[in-house]
């Protein structure tokens, strides 16, 4: 079967460009003099994109007590980390041209739901980078929305979702490499890329991988039947009651404070 390579699917001249105010958010959040008033303003540039970060800041999970009207109220209210995380993976996700065949409102709701999810554990279990988790959860995939871009005649271009093995038959790599390629492409922070790439676990030793990227595993897993994008099992050389021992937690405490997040509904990750 001929099968592109990676080098070749990832060319620099043909990757995706991007995304205007994907580059300005990243060059506001690495300039240390950076404040909040200027993050909104960046967000503000997309109104796409601030209307859908409002749409989520008011979503039940959030909880807020009066809705959210402008994106400057976001920030002060959720912290700059946390609309910063949010505007960079709806900003990505939304992007990028696919075919509606791709089912982009249910891949969105996979990611959103990842997102939710990696987050409370990281702030449960006092995890350093919560809002890392979160931008992590959102953009682990974003290899699969790649191959949609490029390759639509093959599977992802037509929704379907494939185990590593059958992506490696079908194109010579998995998703999660494909998503690290391109991360590091956009100069994403190293841990951000650390876990998109490596967020499906390879068969090393698990203390030799990276934490968040463990995480994301873990989140993944633990959303699998509510937001489950392709309908396949999670197959991985590692037990996910050993990631989250890795990791010092406990997968059954974990599955137990899954259940209990509110709004944790694809329905309200679907809209929009």
């Amino acid at each position: 079967m001929d099968t592109p390579s990676l080098k070749r699917l990832l060319r620099t001249d043909e990757l995706p460009t991007l995304p205007e105010v994907v580059g300005k958010i990243l060059e506001v959040s690495r300039n240390d003099r950076s404040t909040v008033h200027d993050l909104a303003v960046v967000i503000e540039y997309d109104p796409a994109l601030s209307a859908n970060l409002l749409r989520l800041v008011n979503s039940a999970y959030y909880g807020c007590t009066r809705r959210v009207v402008a994106v400057l109220d976001a920030v002060l209210l959720l912290g700059y980390d946390t609309i910063r995380a949010l505007a960079l993976g709806t900003s990505v996700l939304t992007s990028l041209p696919v075919s509606p065949g791709f089912q982009p409102r249910r891949f969105r709701a996979h990611s959103m739901g990842c997102a939710v999810v990696a987050r409370a554990i990281a702030e449960r279990f006092g995890h350093p980078q919560a809002e890392q988790a979160l931008a992590a959860g959102l953009l682990h995939d974003m290899g699969a929305l790649l191959l949609a871009v490029r390759l639509p005649d093959k599977p992802y271009g037509g929704g379907e979702g494939m185990t590593p093995a059958e992506e490696i038959e079908i194109f010579g790599f998995t998703h999660p490499e494909a998503g690290g390629r391109l991360a590091r492409h956009w100069n994403f922070e190293t841990d951000l890329v650390a876990a998109i790439q490596g967020h499906h676990l390879t068969e090393a030793p698990l203390s030799t991988q990276h934490p968040l990227a463990r995480l994301v595993f873990l989140a993944e897993w633990l959303t699998r039947d509510q937001f489950q994008f392709d309908g396949k099992p999670i197959i991985t050389s590692h037990e996910p009651a050993a990631v989250a021992a890795s990791l010092g937690y406990d997968l059954g405490e974990l599955e137990e404070l899954t259940r209990g997040l509110p709004a944790l509904d694809p329905a309200s990750y679907e809209k929009g």
